[in-house]
């Protein structure tokens, strides 16, 4: 299965969320989420598709998430 569920925690209620899938030349490939969130933890899904619905070739990413005034990328591969 070429998903992924990429867990986060928001400190604060209504912080700024914007996570993103990126490639390794730093192009933005998949707005997975961007709005705002509740404090405590959530749950999102990447299917391992880019922007357009077309399934992306095995490789590594980078998800990028902006959280409040936070900033963090995580390495994830993807394998067919």
């Amino acid at each position: 299965n070429p998903s992924t569920k990429i867990f986060y925690f928001v400190e604060n209620d209504y912080d700024a969320v914007s996570i993103t899938v990126i490639d390794l030349l730093g192009r933005e490939v998949k707005v997975l989420y961007d709005g705002f969130n509740l404090m405590g933890y959530h749950e999102i899904n990447w299917d391992g598709t880019n922007a357009g619905g077309n399934q992306l070739g095995s490789g590594i990413y980078f998800i990028n998430a902006k959280i409040g005034d936070r900033q963090l990328y995580k390495k994830v591969m993807k394998l067919k």
